[in-house]
């Protein structure tokens, strides 16, 4: 099938001309960047294989240094103009880890289906059969039949100073024009395609107080809020061993998010101040390094508002990224494990001392849990501490 792709072909309600770059529907045409046309024509004649992204780079832009971004920027590009849906997909579908498959079915475009624009000889030579009375005219007076002769010779030669011109120098161009856009359109397509819209890491949260005791009460709130999130089954969520790599990092987002293979961050800070606490959070789309929601929350310092904040954090995450949540996943995220500070308060430092796997400080955890019992016997969390 791979020459006879080149010359059109259909997918869906779309019939494809590779030549023309086009994309043709009964309501609508459309024009495909060249690179994405390629992208699309290779997928194509490899209908229903898993292809990396690897052959792509390979096949599509050949020795050109460039990054798997590129070819994320191509594949998503191309999901627009089909109007395809990733998650839902009728054309391309993602194959985690792999690559991509073309699961539409390939039918090749019939002779008779629209054809691409006559070449300039082919036009001249049509116009010649229309009007043979002017073509022997033209045979018989020699001046106007070489003028004929040297202007489309020389239309002939232009034809080739462009094609020359548009492949050895408008490409790399246009390559490096590629390049550059896709730094950023197609990292958010390749950290929704490892690890989906609905990722997230959660990382370390900055202690804003000024007591250094304060920090096992910020890495606390830390620990259980995104021991909360990880409760919706629909997102994938860092765990709590990866993220704490990243505390106090110079690192920025994107390159965090690229490590981690996430699609969004979630940062913030707690301040710990007599009897309030303020809470902070902020989440961010990490590709584009924007805003996606952020609230500060300024409470009582009591455990029932410790735990009434981190579902509604937990709550506003799920719409922002459109997760769904079940019945049960809603009464999990609404659970009070204790309504004692204090219990509340012990447990938090025994899970951070624990945490160091330190043997001294695992008996000094351990001591922490029973303080936690006995301010309140039914904290069950404590007693497995």
């Amino acid at each position: 099938m791979n020459n006879t792709v080149k010359s059109g072909f259909r997918i869906g309600a779309w019939d494809v001309y590779p030549q023309q770059n086009l994309l043709k529907s009964p309501e609508q045409s459309k024009t495909l960047e060249p690179k994405v046309m390629d992208v699309l024509v290779f997928l194509a004649e490899r209908q229903g294989e898993v292809v990396s992204r690897q052959q792509i780079l390979d096949a599509v832009w050949r020795e050109a240094v460039v990054g798997d971004e590129v070819v994320s920027r191509a594949v998503s590009l191309l999901r627009t103009e089909l109007g395809d849906d990733q998650k839902n997909p009728r054309y391309v579908k993602t194959i985690s880890k792999r690559g991509y498959c073309l699961i539409a079915d390939v039918i090749l475009v019939p002779s008779n289906e629209p054809q691409q624009v006559e070449s300039i000889s082919d036009a001249a030579a049509s116009a010649t059969a229309d009007n043979p009375t002017e073509s022997t005219t033209r045979r018989t007076d020699g001046g106007s039949g070489n003028r004929l002769n040297f202007v489309i010779i020389g239309l002939f030669a232009l034809s080739l100073g462009y094609f020359a011109f548009d492949k050895f120098v408008l490409d790399p161009v246009e390559d490096e024009q590629i390049v550059q856009s896709a730094r950023q359109e197609g990292l958010t397509a390749a950290l929704t395609e490892s690890g989906g819209d609905q990722s997230i890491a959660v990382l370390p949260f900055n202690n804003r107080s000024n007591r250094e005791e304060d920090q096992f009460f910020t890495d606390g709130i830390h620990d259980d809020l995104l021991n909360t999130i990880a409760k919706i089954g629909s997102m994938k969520v860092i765990s709590r061993t990866s993220v704490m790599e990243y505390k106090d990092t110079i690192k920025k987002l994107p390159q965090i998010a690229r490590e981690l293979g996430v699609a969004n961050i979630l940062e913030g800070g707690i301040q710990r101040s007599g009897n309030q606490v303020r809470i902070n959070v902020q989440l961010i789309d990490a590709a584009t390094d924007q805003h996606l929601w952020g609230e500060i929350y300024n409470r009582e310092l009591t455990a029932e508002n410790l735990f009434a904040v981190q579902s509604e954090i937990t709550r506003l995450i799920a719409d922002a990224l459109q997760a769904e949540l079940s019945t049960d996943e809603q009464r999990r995220i609404n659970a009070r494990p204790t309504d004692n500070l204090q219990a509340y308060d012990a447990y938090m430092r025994g899970r951070q001392l624990m945490a160091t796997r330190d043997s001294a400080r695992l008996k000094l955890a351990t001591e922490e849990f029973s303080k936690a019992t006995s301010f309140d016997p039914l904290f069950a969390l404590a007693w497995v501490g």
